[in-house]
């Protein structure tokens, strides 16, 4: 079982009061433990509710419609590469 930290959780988040977190995790459904002195999450659990809650999993790539879009984004394309080639 691998865990996250509460450190972890704080930068994750944002918060920084436990209280906070704890309804932050309650609204995700991912159960905080209490490991010795500090709380602890489930990595696995931890990362499907968050990937679930902020649909991060679905990446959606933009096609250009119009001929303009298309010729311009050609164009800044070839600029970097001829830049990167500098």
């Amino acid at each position: 079982m691998q865990i996250i930290l509460f450190e972890s959780l704080k930068e994750i988040s944002g918060y920084k009061d436990i209280r906070s977190i704890k309804a932050w995790l309650a609204g995700l459904h991912v159960p905080l433990k209490r490991i010795g002195k500090n709380y602890a999450v489930d990595k696995i659990v931890f990362e499907q509710q968050f990937h679930k809650a902020t649909n991060l999993n679905t990446r959606k790539t933009y096609e250009p419609k119009e001929d303009s879009e298309k010729s311009f984004l050609l164009e800044i394309s070839h600029l970097l590469s001829r830049h990167t080639e500098l």
